[in-house]
């Protein structure tokens, strides 16, 4: 139960900062390379935990039978789809706040538009 108090004092801190800060008169510009910053950080996740499912993939295909290979693979794929949603979720987070603060970050991440 400590735990969980101190895990919500450090969730509350670092949602109660930023707008402190903001209050105070700090430049948007630090805000909106903190979000460049963060969303940069985010994307490479989305990147490693695309890769790391692949190579469940790769373990689950050439397993050729052995159940040891097969449950190791299965299990990177699994954590790989866990880490990209978390992934998502942060990133729709990150977005959420920012939009609510009124920062917009310079190069927030878009899917290419064909």
């Amino acid at each position: 139960m400590k735990k969980i108090k101190e895990a919500v004092k450090v969730i509350t801190a670092g949602l109660v900062l930023p707008w402190s800060a903001l209050a105070a008169g700090t430049s948007s510009a630090l805000y909106t390379r903190i979000v460049d910053v963060v969303n940069a950080i985010i994307y490479i996740i989305f990147i490693l935990m695309t890769v790391y499912f692949i190579w469940g993939v790769f373990q689950l295909v050439s397993a050729g039978g052995d159940e040891k290979k097969v449950a190791a693979g299965k299990q990177h794929m699994i954590w790989g789809i866990l880490g990209i949603v978390v992934a998502a979720a942060l990133w729709g987070i990150v977005n959420l706040v920012s939009g609510f603060l009124g920062v917009s970050g310079e190069s927030m991440p878009q899917f290419p538009r064909f």
